[in-house]
């Protein structure tokens, strides 16, 4: 197992997605800290908001808030 730096700060609004797929989410929290920072991210799941935070090294940036 390789561990990848993490080169993207996340910022609210950005749409992500988990490097092992799954669905579209928008970030709602980000921080950093030596290990790449957290992230708090929201999606719907059957109409119903989920949310949960994830590590940013498991996250890949599919777009920037308004692009």
């Amino acid at each position: 197992f390789e561990e990848r730096e993490v080169m993207t700060v996340f910022a609210v609004g950005d749409v992500v997605r988990l490097n092992s797929g799954g669905p579209l989410m928008t970030i709602s929290a980000a921080s950093k800290d030596g290990n790449g920072g957290d992230c708090q991210a929201i999606w719907f799941r059957n109409d119903e908001k989920a949310f949960a935070s994830f590590p940013a090294r498991c996250l890949t940036l599919v777009s920037r808030d308004g692009s």
